[in-house]
């Protein structure tokens, strides 16, 4: 899969905004809400879990739903697109939490030489 940002749901491309960043603002770009992206879960306390919630290490393609800032990451919540069924999920039943540096695609990390 390339590096280009798309829905998670339309598959169609959409865009980083340039402007949201990690709080140090050189280290990640904010995924926007509804891109899709394949990444490790955690659990409240930062433990590897599957996408069924059991302890462990998964790459699953999920839909993010929301963010926050920190120094130098951004705690997602997300959906995996295997609990998303005919467009219907609960967000909090169904949802997880990642980091941008547990994002394995796209990519969103900032060019360290360009600051872009």
């Amino acid at each position: 899969m390339s590096d280009q940002l798309i829905h998670a749901i339309t598959e169609e491309p959409i865009q980083f905004n340039q402007e949201l960043r990690s709080g140090d603002d050189k280290t990640y770009i904010m995924f926007p809400d509804h891109s899709k992206v394949l990444c490790q879960l955690i659990d409240d306390s930062g433990n590897y879990i599957k996408s069924d919630g059991t302890p462990g290490e998964e790459q699953v393609w999920c839909k993010v739903c929301d963010q926050r800032c920190f120094y130098s990451d951004i705690l997602y919540w997300v959906i995996p697109l295997s609990k998303i069924i005919d467009g219907e999920y609960d967000v909090c039943k169904d949802g997880a939490s990642t980091r941008a540096s547990l994002i394995s695609q796209p990519i969103s990390k900032l060019d360290e030489k360009t600051g872009n």
